[in-house]
């Protein structure tokens, strides 16, 4: 019995490839890609980030951090849904490593068919409802050469629920990353032959590689983090100056303004700026 557990242990994987591998160099991804091949890319942090301190992963979980102390981010309408929304219609994104553009682009050349998975509902913003969530996430692509309409659409995904699936854009809200994947390809009958995911949340990776491994489809999750490790030396301070400025006067501070002022303020911390704007705007709601 125990060689025969050994044997399969070295067969199944020649059969059914199924990796979670960690990477910062998107170029170490080129190889894997062969003609039927699925790529799918998270959007906020591993295409795109935030151009400033402000809208960045680690900025929203320090606000995220704060107000779950006082608020139900659950509840439409919160803060932290007001106030990142305003940032995302404010300040310019940035592709996390330009070569991603590149490669999208490359791809689409190639008729492989290439296509970005965000959180976001195309008309909810976290626990609130917005309209027009998927025009600002196509316009946000666009704004860094990403146009992903023009990705080959296999005929299957074509039979996809539109809110769902809205050209080249998965809206996975409210389903994780894995169970979002499984809904698609069984309701739409589509079988890639091989899948390669690139996100930046060990979470939602780890929900991923379970469902594909119980539809037994090849595929390699891939862990991106290179947007939030080069924050390693992200200011709160910086960060809340500007989001102070984008809320008084609608315009946040660049990057090296906020900087400079923030070396300026000796006896002023980002929680205490952070508790004055949740004061000041909590009183307008």
């Amino acid at each position: 019995m125990k060689n025969w557990l050994m044997g399969l242990a070295v067969l199944l994987p020649s059969l059914i490839r199924a990796d979670i591998i960690e990477t910062n160099n998107i170029e170490d991804l080129y190889p894997h890609v062969e003609e039927g091949t699925l790529v799918l890319l998270g959007m906020t942090d591993t295409i795109s980030d935030s151009s400033l301190s402000l809208g960045s992963k680690p900025w929203r979980h320090y606000i995220r951090r704060n107000l779950r102390k006082i608020q139900d981010l659950d509840q439409a309408g919160n803060l932290h849904d007001q106030w990142t929304f305003s940032v995302a219609t404010t300040v310019p994104i940035q592709p996390v490593q330009k070569e991603i553009v590149e490669w999208i682009d490359t791809l689409q050349q190639k008729e492989i068919p290439v296509f970005c998975l965000t959180g976001r509902g195309r008309n909810t913003w976290y626990a609130t409802v917005v309209d027009k969530v998927d025009k600002l996430t196509e316009f946000q692509l666009r704004s860094i050469g990403i146009d992903l309409k023009k990705s080959k659409v296999p005929e299957e995904l074509k039979k996809a629920d539109p809110q769902l699936f809205q050209n080249g854009v998965f809206y996975t809200d409210p389903y994780t990353t894995g169970g979002f994947i499984d809904k698609i390809l069984d309701e739409t009958g589509y079988l890639p032959k091989k899948i390669i995911v690139v996100y930046d949340q060990w979470s939602q990776l780890q929900s991923v590689e379970e469902k594909l491994t119980e539809a037994g489809i090849d595929h390699i999750c891939v862990l991106y983090q290179r947007a939030e490790k080069e924050r390693k030396d992200f200011n709160p301070l910086v960060a809340m100056l500007q989001l102070e400025s984008l809320l008084e006067t609608g315009i946040p501070l660049y990057e090296a303004e906020a900087t400079e002022k923030a070396s300026k303020l000796e006896n002023t911390t980002a929680d205490e700026i952070f508790q004055k704007l949740v004061n000041k705007n909590s009183a307008l709601n």
